[in-house]
């Protein structure tokens, strides 16, 4: 049975109350108990933690610590502060001493005359011990505070008033991990305030806080030197001052150690947390192991969420002092809120870029495993419960029942697809059982059977404007034109490019594609045929058939070709030519539509093709002509110059200045009557003499010297040349641009090359005269026509090196001109 003394025993502070001898000490009281024997000490729990009590025939005090009555002297290797009682000199009590100094006396009696009976009560001040640090370290964590963030230690005077004392010490972090240091300090009690100012590392973006903020701790610092500062330090500093300065909800005071452990079980509640152990708050670290290193970094992800430092204050403020008083945060709307936030993010795999934030600061080894705790927060204050459990297995669905939940839903009839479509959840255990929001496909599908027909195709359950199709044993989404044709467009489909004919007109084609919908790919799908496509089916078949063949689309009107296996838009010199030039004919020669001899290469067909001249005994020779429009012209003048059905053809034509190059060049000149006659006969009847100041009325076309198959052009052929290249009207002496066009790139004096669009390469020849010197090379291009005025002139196609335009007019019979001649 415990006893009481009387008298009064304290144990105040170091620093203020001492004993010199046997003199008596002023004190302050507070209960000792005493027993006849260990035997008789009760048990020690955390309701009587830190009670004293004397056991008598002992000369120690013992304390209830940690489950144990601790006996309380220097030789006890494991205790920090030991106290043992003396005998008074004069017999009249007792003397205790703590850590070798004299605090106080417990007299027998008043004035020492009266003996210690039954009953009465032994005191002391277990609350204020003064104490000695050699140091104190810890870490400031958020996420870890920021390099120059301030550190400040309040001193506080006692447990039962935490009053700050004029003690303040500041310091600043110098590491990354937030780490802080005071050296050796002398407190007055073992109580201490420690509170950290700045910008931290935030978790939930993974780079620093744009902002400032202020986190504190209170702590016992009898057994330790080290006191980590972080939001679970904060948030039950305010709900510990008031457990011990007034009280529980029956007026108890309690002890801080006491009001600590009550004030973290009772902040881990609101979030659905327990823990197995009783870490303090001051020991846990977000790169630690413990479940309650995962409890800290779940709380601060979940309170940080994607808000800034001021609301992030602003909530830590609220939930402080909802606490305070009865413990309980009864925000339900702010907990639905985060319930969200979470829920959102865990469905958009946050949690992992939270994981990565964190390890990718390298300030520690590791990353507690926090994630589980979020998740059961969202389950069980969502009204959800946990995923994974024997009630909630993974692959459940579910509706938010929590009224709060911007989620919330009854059923499928309570969800507006428009507003609130998240409103159905579903378990997952990939990565972890969690609650996530289910996806359109999940929502809209569930229940449906597994065992429905290949192509299947049906409109959503919660959003009907979706619509999902059945392959390969499983819904997918589909697109709007599945529905409209009544099956959907599958893989397999896809691959024999099925087509689908709902009219003339209006053709389906079931192809791969990348289009999304809903976010999801979709792998193949139905599209309106465009008539290139619809063509394309038409034209398929002549894919490895009839090489280079021009075909004409039913439904575009476009000229196609398959080269090797591609089909393509013909050329327009390929459509002329009526032929097509494709890979498999690289290298090969072709006389096309015109008989000319054209060859195949990678750039088409050549601009240009050839013919011979071996006819009725002429020297073989080989011609360069183009075909333009629907005319097939020389591309380079006549060189013909042997005497013919004429005996004066040699001094009919000639080589400019009697020079063999020039010929070679620019070909030969002629006279009117040798371009007409000399070569026999026109293409209808028998030749007569056709000359200067003769009239020669000769039928239409004249061969004249031209190669068989070929004759000299007439005025209005000519005509069509210029019309063909440029659309201009062409009249006597009115301006065009054909000549840019037909010129040669190359051979024009005085910046007068033209562009040669067509390959007609016209050279500046020049022209000769019977009466005169030869002029013009260089400078002037004049083509003789089949057209005569009168007995002493013709029509000559001009051009000139100054000019764009291609110019009819008069000439005299006796001038010398170039011949070009023109296909059959």
């Amino acid at each position: 049975m415990m006893k009481k003394l009387s008298g009064l025993f304290f144990l105040p502070s170091l620093a203020f109350l001492a004993a010199c001898g046997d003199d008596v000490t002023q004190i302050n009281q507070t209960g000792l108990e005493v027993v006849g024997s260990a035997a008789d000490l009760p048990e020690c729990t955390e309701k009587n933690e830190g009670e004293q009590a004397v056991v008598k025939g002992e000369t120690s005090i013992r304390v209830c610590i940690d489950g144990d009555w601790t006996t309380m002297n220097s030789e006890n290797s494991g205790a920090d502060f030991a106290c043992k009682t003396e005998e008074l000199k004069d017999g009249s009590g007792l003397k205790i001493v703590c850590n070798g100094d004299s605090i106080g006396v417990v007299l027998n009696g008043s004035d020492g005359k009266d003996a210690v009976l039954p009953g009465d009560t032994l005191e002391a001040d277990s609350e204020r011990v003064a104490t000695k640090l050699d140091s104190v370290v810890g870490l400031t964590q958020k996420g870890p505070f920021l390099k120059g963030s301030t550190v400040y230690l309040y001193e506080l005077s006692d447990g039962r008033t935490l009053k700050q004392t004029n003690g303040n010490f500041t310091s600043n972090i110098t590491r990354d991990d937030g780490r802080y240091k005071f050296s050796a300090r002398d407190l007055v009690s073992q109580y201490a305030m420690v509170v950290v100012d700045g910008n931290y590392r935030n978790e939930v973006t993974g780079v620093p806080s744009n902002a400032p903020i202020r986190l504190k701790a209170i702590t016992d610092m009898r057994k330790r030197n080290t006191v980590n500062v972080n939001l679970l330090t904060h948030m039950e500093f305010d709900r510990v001052y008031h457990l011990v300065t007034r009280g529980d909800s029956t007026g108890k005071k309690l002890t801080v150690k006491q009001a600590k452990r009550q004030a973290q079980k009772e902040i881990l509640k609101q979030f659905h947390i327990e823990l197995h152990d009783n870490t303090d708050a001051e020991d846990m670290d977000v790169f630690g192991k413990t479940e309650a290193d995962a409890a800290l970094l779940a709380v601060s992800v979940l309170l940080q969420g994607d808000s800034n430092e001021t609301a992030l204050t602003v909530l830590l403020t609220e939930i402080s002092n909802a606490i305070e008083e009865k413990g309980k945060w009864n925000d339900s709307a702010t907990k639905a809120r985060l319930v969200d936030w979470a829920l959102k993010a865990d469905t958009e795999n946050r949690l992992a870029q939270f994981r990565k934030n964190v390890a990718n600061w390298h300030l520690g080894d590791n990353v507690p495993d926090f994630e589980k705790l979020v998740r059961n927060y969202v389950g069980v204050e969502a009204g959800l419960g946990v995923c994974g459990s024997e009630k909630t297995s993974v692959g459940t669905f579910a509706y938010i029942p929590n009224v709060n939940s911007t989620y919330y839903a009854r059923s499928y009839e309570s969800i507006d697809a428009s507003k609130n479509s998240l409103a159905r959840v579903i378990c997952d255990g990939e990565g972890g059982d969690h609650w996530r929001i289910a996806t359109a496909l999940e929502r809209d599908t569930e229940g449906w059977p597994k065992d429905t027909a290949e192509g299947s195709v049906n409109k959503g359950k919660i959003d009907t404007s979706l619509t999902y199709v059945f392959e390969d044993g499983k819904w997918r989404h589909g697109t709007g034109l599945d529905f409209v044709i009544g099956f959907g467009c599958t893989q397999k489909m896809a691959a024999k490019d099925s087509v689908l004919k709902k009219s003339d007109e209006i053709w389906y084609k079931c192809a791969d594609t990348t289009i999304t919908v809903e976010g999801v790919t979709v792998a193949s799908a139905w599209h309106l045929m465009s008539d290139f496509e619809k063509d394309y089916v038409d034209w398929k078949k002549y894919r490895y058939s009839d090489v280079g063949k021009l075909m004409n689309g039913h439904f575009t009107g476009m000229t196609m070709v398959w080269d090797a296996d591609t089909l393509r838009e013909a050329s327009d010199y390929e459509i002329l030519l009526k032929k097509a030039c494709v890979t498999s004919m690289y290298g090969t020669m072709d006389s096309l539509s015109n008989t000319l001899t054209y060859s195949c290469d990678e750039s088409g067909w050549s601009k240009t093709g050839t013919f011979s001249d071996n006819k009725r005994g002429r020297p073989f020779t080989t011609y360069k002509a183009v075909q333009i429009g629907n005319q097939v012209w020389m591309a380079e003048n006549l060189n013909y110059g042997k005497t013919g059905r004429t005996q004066d053809l040699s001094s009919s034509s000639l080589c400019y200045g009697d020079i063999d190059d020039n010929c070679s060049k620019y070909g030969r000149l002629y006279l009117w009557s040798a371009a007409m006659d000399s070569a026999g006969a026109t293409t209808g009847g028998t030749a007569s003499y056709c000359g200067n100041g003769r009239i020669c009325s000769l039928t239409k076309p004249v061969r004249g010297v031209c190669p068989v198959g070929w004759h000299l052009p007439t005025r209005a052929e000519w005509e069509t040349l210029v019309l063909a290249v440029d659309e201009s009207i062409l009249e006597y002496d009115t301006i065009n641009v054909a000549a840019r066009y037909l010129k040669a790139l190359t051979g024009w004096d005085n910046n007068g090359n033209g562009t040669d669009n067509y390959s007609f390469s016209a050279l500046p020849a020049g022209f000769a005269s019977k009466t005169g010197s030869p002029g013009g090379l260089g400078l002037s291009a004049t083509f003789l026509t089949a057209s005569e005025i009168d007995s002493d002139s013709v029509i000559v196609m001009n051009m000139v090196h100054s000019l764009d335009w291609a110019k009819l007019k008069k000439a005299g019979k006796s001038t010398f001109f170039s011949v070009r001649c023109l296909k059959d």
